[in-house]
């Protein structure tokens, strides 16, 4: 029976805490541990974790750490801290998962591993090179399934559905994060793959960096079943899910005034570098020219850019007018 680690990351998370840390107790899958880092609460969160800890020592354990590291930080320090797995699924402090979830991934995961065993390789829509796999077929692997968001009193209030994005290019996934670290489950190929990185990778958020790093080096295994509620509240960081009015106030002053697309960038350019040797040449001439690289002509290549980035109209709108005032 293959195992899971489930990874948290906690910070003053007392008011949901219970409620999450249960859901992932009922799992119908049976072989799985909990790990938990709390990233320094100053309320109960401690004594919460310490309690399931002593109900449940087979199950639930706590990775003391001394430093805090906020977010994304948090994450990459469980990850490369936690025991070997065969699988590992990020967990936040707030949600609540369907009591199938990892059942689910597992077999999917599972099922997908076993149809790439004793495959030379694989292509996505032309798009991809060739992916160089082990004897047993060992692929960076990265489930996501969809989800229920829900007000901090847990009503439905939406859905996030991977499918609404439609076909998956290398151009709509650097510009728009398509799912968040709770919805994934990894296997181990990819958790090497994630902590192969320099230090700069570490600053990139994990689930952003998990989903490059799928469509590049490995693959992403989708479930359009909907297995966890995405809780949003006074407290919440992501604006995904947070209505319209969240959505225009961060395209303003975080996109166009900010500083977010300055570090976009950064990024874009750091993975076109990490994974020059998994892409074609179109795709890696595509991204840098669309994160800012400045050679000549670049300017109006990016600003008439023809293919879509983003799914919504403002979040496009958004990166055109960083194109226009040749921001990178």
């Amino acid at each position: 029976m293959k195992k899971v680690n489930i990874l948290m990351c906690t910070y003053n998370g007392e008011k949901y805490l219970r409620e999450q840390i249960d859901s992932i107790i009922d799992q119908t899958y049976e072989n799985i541990s909990l790990f938990i880092r709390d990233d320094g609460s100053n309320d109960n969160t401690l004594s919460i974790i310490h309690e399931y800890t002593d109900r449940f020592p087979e199950k639930v354990h706590f990775l003391d750490s001394e430093k805090h590291l906020g977010y994304p930080g948090c994450f990459w320090d469980i990850l490369a801290k936690c025991p070997p797995a065969d699988y590992y699924a990020f967990s936040d402090q707030d949600d609540i998962w369907d009591e199938r979830k990892i059942e689910y991934a597992v077999d999917k995961l599972t099922d997908f591993e076993s149809n790439m065993t004793n495959k030379k390789g694989i292509d996505i829509e032309g798009e991809k090179k060739r992916q160089k796999i082990g004897e047993n077929g060992n692929i960076p692997l990265l489930y996501i399934h969809d989800s229920t968001i829900c007000d901090k009193d847990g009503n439905a209030i939406g859905e996030h559905r991977l499918s609404s994005f439609g076909e998956l290019k290398y151009n709509n996934i650097v510009f728009y994060n398509i799912a968040e670290g709770f919805s994934m489950v990894i296997n181990n190929p990819m958790r090497d793959a994630l902590l192969g990185g320099d230090d700069f990778s570490r600053t990139i958020p994990h689930d952003q960096w998990t989903i490059w790093t799928a469509f590049f080096r490995g693959n992403i295994v989708y479930d359009s079943r909907l297995l966890a509620k995405y809780r949003r509240h006074e407290d919440t960081v992501t604006i995904t899910g947070g209505g319209r009015t969240s959505l225009i106030k961060s395209w303003i002053q975080n996109e166009i005034f900010g500083t977010w697309f300055h570090s976009l960038c950064k990024r874009i350019l750091y993975l076109t570098e990490f994974n020059k040797e998994y892409m074609t040449d179109g795709q890696y001439n595509d991204l840098r020219m669309l994160a800012g690289d400045s050679s000549r002509g670049n300017y109006f290549r990016r600003l008439f850019y023809a293919k879509r980035l983003r799914p919504s109209i403002g979040g496009e709108l958004a990166l055109r007018i960083n194109f226009l005032l040749g921001k990178k």
